[in-house]
């Protein structure tokens, strides 16, 4: 009610715990066709996508109105540290080679047809944990996933630290779901 003080508040809220941000893993499987294999990763940074109800405009004989038809999505963004064997980085390389010319391997295949569901059977689990029971709080499943482009990485002979890449991920469709 508007009569509680600031600390029960805070202890109401609190009491639901949060969710800590650096709790999470992330895992590919792709199913069929060319095997890119089961791969867990442990991304830098996961940028979870928007999600939008789509709508149709029906202004026929009165006053207009959206009709909501479907819901989409935005797309799911992973940053990843490059590593000396460049482990990550050619695992999407390879992936994005296989979705857009049929071909596992790094350099174009002499496919003739471009394989439209090529995509459709590769799935992405983003799983949340908690801080102190490392118990599975949350997870998130997107389904038809592939690699839509990997961002430019800079290298400079002045700069310190590590060189990173992102990875921009599209999705047809995802559930949400509670774990415990």
């Amino acid at each position: 009610g508007s009569n509680n003080t600031i600390q029960q508040f805070r202890n109401s809220f609190s009491s639901r715990g949060f969710q800590s941000a650096n709790r999470y893993l992330v895992k590919f499987i792709k199913r069929s066709g060319v095997d890119l294999g089961f791969k867990t990763c442990y991304p830098e940074s996961v940028i979870l996508p928007e999600k939008q109800i789509e709508t149709t405009r029906d202004s026929l004989y009165t006053t207009g109105r959206d009709i909501p038809t479907s819901s989409s999505q935005g797309s799911v963004l992973l940053s990843f540290i490059t590593m000396k064997d460049w482990q990550e980085r050619i695992y999407f390389e390879n992936w994005m080679n296989t979705t857009a010319y049929g071909s596992g391997k790094l350099g174009l295949s002499k496919a003739a047809v471009v394989p439209y569901n090529i995509s459709s059977d590769a799935s992405m689990q983003i799983a949340f944990y908690d801080e102190t029971t490392n118990a599975l709080t949350w997870d998130y499943i997107f389904y038809e996933v592939y690699p839509q482009s990997i961002t430019p990485t800079s290298f400079e002979s002045s700069a310190t630290g590590y060189a990173s890449f992102q990875v921009l991920l599209h999705a047809r469709s995802r559930t949400f779901n509670q774990r415990y």
